[in-house]
Parts: C-alpha cells; sequence; structure tokens
C-alpha cells in the first residue's frame, strides 16, 4: 500500500509527458488574412436567356467587376473592370448576348458608390461595348438614367 503515491506519480508523469508530445507534434496553424481573401467572392449571378451564360459581380482591388463565365466549363470569357472613378452596378440580360449595366461613380471618401446615371452595354464576349445613355453617351441631352427593371415579355 505505500507504493500507491509512487505508481500515482509514475503515471501523472507518463500521462504529462504523452501530452508534452501530442502538443509539440501538433502542427499549429495560424489564419492569415490572405487565407480568408484567396477565394473571390461571386455575387448577383445572373444567367443568360438560354442558359449557357452567366455573369456576376466580384469584388476585386477595391472595386467590382462583372465577369462572364461558360455555364458548362465556369471558365472565365470575360471580364468589365473597374476604372479608377467607376465600376458596374446592377446589371440585366437583355438577349442571350447583351447586357445592359448600370454604371456607379466612386467618389472621395464615400463607403458606398452612387448611381451616375450611365448605362453601359455589353456582349458576354466584350465586344460592341458602349456607353448607351448618360454623360458619356453619344446622346445630345446628356441625359441620366437608372436600370430600374425589364419587362419580360416586352421586345
Amino acid at each position: 500500500m505505500h507504493f500507491a503515491p509512487i505508481n500515482f506519480i509514475h503515471k501523472s508523469l507518463s500521462l504529462l509527458i504523452m501530452y508534452v508530445l501530442l502538443i509539440c507534434s501538433y502542427h499549429t496553424y495560424a489564419a492569415t488574412v490572405k487565407d480568408f481573401s484567396k477565394h473571390q467572392q461571386f455575387y448577383n449571378i445572373k444567367i443568360s436567356p438560354d442558359g449557357k451564360k452567366f455573369a456576376a459581380l466580384i469584388n476585386s482591388n477595391g472595386g467590382k467587376r462583372l465577369v462572364f463565365l461558360d455555364a458548362a466549363t465556369n471558365k472565365l470569357i470575360y471580364a468589365l473592370n473597374a476604372s479608377n472613378d467607376s465600376q458596374p452596378g446592377d446589371y440585366y440580360w437583355v438577349n442571350n448576348d447583351r447586357v445592359v449595366v448600370q454604371i456607379e461613380r466612386l467618389i472621395g471618401s464615400l463607403e458606398q458608390p452612387i448611381s451616375s446615371g450611365e448605362i453601359f452595354a455589353v456582349n458576354y464576349d466584350g465586344k460592341k461595348a458602349q456607353m448607351i445613355y448618360g454623360d458619356r453617351s453619344k446622346r445630345q441631352d446628356r441625359a441620366r438614367g437608372i436600370l430600374a427593371h425589364l419587362l419580360p415579355k416586352d421586345k
């Protein structure tokens, strides 16, 4: 009976050594900002009327990009990038090949961009890109507009 304390100490010491070895052999990993930001987040995803392509907004370098991807392969077809002062906002597919995009302006230190009143049109492959409404369009009246919603049955 006088050996019980020695057995208790021996077992406790053995557990302590195993615990220390376990901690030393365990590989720790501290998450970094890069780990949380390495995958771009797609949002406001819209499928083309024929279902062969989809478009999505992503945040990139402090602004938004509108990207077009092949629905079958998920490969990038084209990306509409932000400029220093403007970026794509809401958008709608108007047919199987073309979207219209509300342009937003990045102004000073404002937290959120604001609508510029300009509407831009572009094909999914980047062709036929043009400002169709607003200050930088070829319209003489220098009007401003906003995309509200497309009427599904209106040609």
